[in-house]
């Protein structure tokens, strides 16, 4: 069996260190953080305890976990495998690309499905949370912290209520076999390509015990950081009206995007507790459009849906500086593009995705269709989980938008689907499958799948059998068609195999940290040890030797063998582990 070992790296990786102008922020993701707590537990004694101790338990723990683990190195380049090429031409990073390149993300899960004996869902549990990547911490400490601590109360509050969560499922499926159990919490980047992070959780609940009556119930928590100080960004810099004045144009919004709404009757007066009240904050976010202030149910009025309003960048009261113009292109995630049953889909007239239920499981697809008015494209003859999709919208800075729809299955593949939804034709551009998707296994309960932040701040995962098995991961960039292309060649190992020692001499030149050749001939001795840290699938692998150095063997290939300094490298290596060796 492959042994997956993480890889502890003693060279530089690419992230580079950025600096910028340090801001006073805050606003009320804390609370959102506590909330989310608060309406997971099942019982409201419960929610209150699980929200404490998260916040207390998980803040103390993770500050130690987190400055612990930032002693030890993990790394970070690109590229994909010579059996499995990302399209496109390469294309190596430059200095403002290498911008985004120092803050990679994933999204880390918590969950838990159970199943009927058709393959029905009947309950599901899970919690995302949106995290830099280990090899970015370095270079961005206070926003890996900040992540790392609302992650670790994710976790806390799953691991905690997961037990009873189970258990009322199975009761729930005895009585009401029909109605299946959620308490879900989804990742939704919104501001992803400067100097502000915002994204959205987008809870689905019908299991807390303040929503049990009322069916499933919505929420959206707002959370927004300034990338280089961690900081959490406040409401009160954002806008440059007073309190009062700034109530009275939610109270204005509010009415005008929903009118005729009785639930207004008392919220003008509500709302003007957010001016007198200090313990009130606003649960806002950044999104692409402007300033999106939401009321959860419970706020001030009782429905199973959260409102929403927008205050659109050139507003008024809107502090330039916090404008959004990602001129280089951007993306996001909107909670309402979710996949439906083409058999119950009759159109919207807006862009949907529908799926083409297998006949036999319920929740997988064999085909996925993206329609916009009389406009439709299809991948057919396809297999996809529907409940572990992930949908991008991906805009580049010629204003193309394309739909990136990543579907997993249970083999730890991945396949990238893309859709153009540009203009009035909608077209399926292509299909990419990744061997692998996890990043940073060796974090235990914070390894995760990429999260794809923009058209210049992708990072893919994929496996290649050159040096043994070998997973290591690649930032891309969106190409003129619409499908992702690699930024370098040079990719940055998550594992490989445990101990390789050579069996004997092997030439070999020796490479700076950024992958330069400084000596073109250096001899590894044999018995010396190799730890594997970059590959280029199609040309070499670079390997730290004990001492230090960094060696690059050169590849050359012959049918299915792979041949270091003119022999197999099974002949010269020991310890050369591959995946479907069990």
């Amino acid at each position: 069996m492959f042994m997956k070992k993480r890889v502890l790296a003693a060279i530089c990786s690419f992230c580079i260190l950025l600096t910028g102008c340090s801001l006073p922020f805050g606003n009320n993701a804390d609370q959102n953080a506590a909330s989310n707590a608060s309406i997971a537990g099942g019982s409201t004694e419960a929610s209150n305890e699980a929200s404490s101790e998260a916040s207390t338990e998980a803040s103390s723990e993770a500050s130690s976990d987190a400055s612990a683990e930032a002693s030890s190195d993990a790394a970070a380049s690109a590229s994909s495998d010579s059996d499995n090429k990302f399209g496109g031409t390469l294309t190596e990073a430059s200095d403002e690309e290498m911008y985004t390149l120092s803050r990679l993300y994933k999204i880390v899960t918590y969950e838990n499905y159970t199943y009927d004996d058709d393959k029905n869902i009947t309950s599901r549990y899970s919690f995302e949370s949106l995290m830099l990547i280990d090899d970015c911490k370095e270079s961005n400490p206070d926003l890996y912290k900040t992540l790392y601590d609302l992650a670790s109360d994710n976790g806390k509050t799953y691991k905690k209520y997961i037990e009873d969560f189970t258990d009322y499922a199975e009761r729930n499926a005895q009585y009401k076999p029909e109605e299946a159990l959620y308490y879900t919490v989804k990742v939704c980047p919104q501001r992803t390509a400067d100097q502000y992070l915002s994204y959205y959780e987008f809870v689905e609940d019908n299991y807390s015990s303040d929503v049990l009556s009322s069916g499933l119930v919505t929420f959206k928590y707002g959370h927004t950081y300034d990338i280089y100080t961690g900081e959490v960004v406040k409401l009160s810099d954002v806008v440059t009206c007073t309190p009062k004045e700034f109530a009275a144009k939610v109270y204005e919004e509010l009415t005008d995007a929903y009118p005729n709404n009785s639930d207004w009757n008392n919220a003008e007066s509500d709302i003007q507790e957010y001016v007198t009240d200090s313990s009130k904050e606003y649960n806002w976010y950044f999104g692409v459009d402007g300033i999106h202030i939401v009321f959860n149910p419970g706020c001030f009025f009782s429905c199973n849906a959260y409102y929403e309003i927008v205050i659109e960048y050139n507003d008024e009261i809107v502090n330039k500086d916090y404008v959004y113009n990602p001129e280089e292109g951007y993306a996001y995630v909107d909670d309402e593009l979710e996949f439906i049953n083409d058999k119950s889909f009759s159109g919207t007239g807006l862009l949907s995705i529908t799926y083409t239920q297998s006949k036999y499981h319920p929740y997988l697809g064999t085909a996925m269709t993206v329609t916009n008015g009389s406009k439709s494209a299809t991948f057919d003859n396809i297999e996809f989980d529907i409940n572990r999709a992930k949908i991008y919208h991906m805009v580049t800075a010629e204003s193309k938008e394309y739909l990136y729809v990543f579907t997993d299955d249970d083999t730890d593949k991945q396949t990238l689907y893309v859709f153009d939804v540009s203009g009035k034709d909608i077209k399926a551009v292509g299909s990419q499958t990744f061997n692998d998707f996890w990043l940073d296994e060796g974090s235990g309960d914070y390894a995760g799948e990429p999260c794809f932040m923009g058209p210049d701040s992708m990072i893919s995962v994929d496996k290649t059998n050159v040096f043994g098995t070998i997973s290591y991961y690649f930032p891309a960039t969106v190409s003129a068609d619409g499908m992702p292309t690699k930024l370098t060649a040079r990719c940055r190992i998550l594992e490989c195999s445990d101990k390789i020692t050579a069996k004997e001499d092997i030439k070999a030149s020796e490479v700076d940290k950024d992958g330069n050749v400084i000596n073109e001939s250096i001899t590894v001795f044999e018995d010396s040890v190799v730890q594997p840290v970059y590959v280029d699938p199609e040309h070499y692998v670079d390997c730290l030797l004990e001492d230090g150095t960094v060696v690059r063997f050169e590849f050359t290939f012959e049918e299915d063998k792979v041949f270091v300094d003119g022999e197999d490298v099974n002949e010269i290596f020991d310890g050369l582990v591959y995946e479907d060796e069990e």
